[in-house]
């Protein structure tokens, strides 16, 4: 559990940071791909944990992420063949599908597929993605941008007020509190 949430977004505002200036760099060897996986991974990961800390408002923990979605053609999606997405997925019928913070953070973190997207004019521009449990069903895209902003939307939200009220199950068992966070 977080107790001082404040490290955890300084830590994002940097990640964003970092982010935005790689859309601007054009050789990419493997090792710098590599930390760009690994600032995103991190990213989600202390987003998620910020989120399941209740550490930050329900304005943005509850704020849909803007994604969009790609069908899986029907042919499995497996370790031999994850990275021939053109045979996987109908990029034809790509729609815009915003989701829940909590569903990309899961989705990056636990990523089957994670493949990088290039714009010649603006370097790094998109991620594609999907975990294991969702990779027969659909492949998501993201835009480095908008992860730059989710990142950045993290790092500056602050809690200034939270409701606490305690959930009993029937019979009297406790089970926890659902807070609401301002």
């Amino acid at each position: 559990m977080i107790w001082e949430s404040h490290p955890w977004k300084v830590d994002l505002g940097r990640r964003a940071a970092w982010l935005r200036k790689q859309q601007k760099v054009r050789k990419w060897p493997e090792s710098a791909l590599v930390r760009v996986e690994q600032c995103i991974m991190i990213g989600c990961y202390c987003v998620r944990k910020l989120v399941e800390a209740k550490k930050l408002t329900d304005r943005v923990s509850k704020r849909p992420v803007p994604l969009e979605s790609y069908p899986a053609i029907g042919k499995p999606v497996t370790l031999l063949n994850w990275h021939k997405l053109d045979e996987l997925y109908d990029f034809e019928k790509g729609q815009k599908q915003p989701r829940p913070l909590g569903f990309l953070c899961n989705q990056l973190i636990h990523s089957y597929v994670f493949v990088f997207g290039f714009n010649h004019r603006e370097g790094l521009s998109f991620v594609l993605f999907c975990s294991d449990h969702v990779r027969n069903k659909n492949l998501f895209k993201i835009s480095v941008r908008a992860l730059a902003n989710l990142f950045d939307a993290v790092a500056r939200d602050d809690v200034w007020s939270s409701h606490f009220t305690l959930r009993v199950a029937q019979g009297g068992t406790v089970k926890d509190y659902d807070v609401k966070n301002r």
